[in-house]
């Protein structure tokens, strides 16, 4: 039980690390507007509407890579895929708060709602398989 546990938390915390330093790339590629002031809702608005693809696709980027990243390892320590998908809903969840509170390009809907869920679920199935390859058998 405690592995189930110990699986779920660690690996939401390392999505959460994940989604930040690919955002962190992201936005050191393609620095926020000058003068914007994240406390001000109008600024912010603004500012999305003046980024140009690749700001907005490292977002993008920076969900799937947390929500893969995050699922496998989840899976990984777990030994079952299960974890995978408590950290998509995690992921998927915060993507569509994001989603809510800010304005977004509609592609980005489509990221949220099937493209974060899939890489937690493909992270899943590889993180979930066997640790190490069967030993091959020796004829003696």
């Amino acid at each position: 039980m405690l592995r189930k546990i110990t699986s779920v938390v660690l690996a939401v915390v390392v999505a959460i690390i994940l989604v930040s330093l690919v955002e962190m790339v992201g936005h050191r590629i393609w620095p926020p507007p000058t003068g914007l002031d994240p406390t001000n809702p109008e600024s912010v608005r603004t500012a999305m509407a003046q980024m140009p693809l690749g700001a907005l696709a490292s977002v993008a980027v920076a969900w799937i890579v947390g929500a893969f990243g995050g699922g496998w390892l989840g899976s990984r320590v777990a030994r079952q895929a299960w974890p995978a998908y408590v950290v998509g809903g995690v992921v998927m969840l915060a993507s569509i708060a994001s989603l809510v509170m800010l304005p977004h390009p509609a592609w980005f809907w489509v990221v949220a709602l099937v493209l974060v869920p899939l890489a937690a679920h493909l992270g899943g199935k590889l993180g979930s398989g066997p640790a190490f390859p069967a030993a091959p058998e020796v004829n003696t």
